[in-house]
This record gives C-alpha cells, structure tokens and sequence, in this order.
C-alpha cells in the first residue's frame, strides 16, 4: 500500500457536555453545537474527524466532555484555527460556556472573552 496523503497536523476540539450554572453541573444540548463544529469543518476542506469521550476537569469541577479529532495540512489548520472563534461566539450563550478550548499540534488555544477583548485593546492581530 502506497501513502497518498500526509496531514501532520492534529486539531482536537473539546466539547463540553456541562455548563456550570448556579454552582451546578446543568447538561446542555452539545449536540447541535458538535452538528455544527463537524460542518464548520467541512466548510473548510476537513472531510474526516473521530471523537472519543472524555473527562475534563476545570476551576476544580469534573465533567464529561467529547474530544472531536481531525487531521489537516497546514494551510487549512491555520484557516480553522482562525475562524473557529466566530463560531463559539455564535454557542457561547446557549452553550451556557465561559470559554471553549481547542488543542492544536498538543498546545491548548482557549477561546473567550478575554482574550478577544485583550487582542483588540492592543490592535493586534492574533497569529494562531
């Protein structure tokens, strides 16, 4: 068998199940929001993701989260990795979330308000 395709690069999406509301685990409907993740991506050229479930921890609160996995070339990570906050702006309210995170090539992106607000206080330009 011949190696076609090479995509050294891994992006893994973290899906949250739980929104912590009223200091309380709420679960939430994450299915929409994975639908449209999986479309997000094949706006961009990814044709192929696997998930796993997985256990995430976060301010001291465990919960269960989906891990969404994809596999791309470097023009399309970069794509995605840029245009992937306009998208959890769209879920952040009724995902009910404070940030959501993303690893790309094993380093953890987060995205929220913060970090949104701190890039346009500076005027730059946030190279991910």
């Amino acid at each position: 068998m011949v190696i076609t395709w090479t995509y050294a690069n891994r992006i893994a999406f973290h899906i949250p199940h739980y929104a912590w509301v009223e200091d309380k685990l709420v679960s939430i409907d994450y299915e929409t929001f994975k639908k449209a993740v999986l479309e997000f991506l094949t706006e961009h050229k990814v044709n192929g993701a696997y998930s796993f479930p997985a256990t995430g921890y976060y301010k001291g609160r465990k919960y269960d989260e989906e891990i969404l996995t994809v596999y791309t070339d470097t023009s399309v990570m970069a794509e995605v990795t840029s245009s992937y906050g306009n998208l959890c702006d769209q879920f952040k309210a009724e995902m009910m979330q404070e940030a959501f995170a993303v690893e790309v090539n094993g380093q953890m992106l987060i995205y929220d308000d913060f970090v949104k607000n701190f890039a346009k206080g500076l005027q730059i330009e946030q190279d991910i």
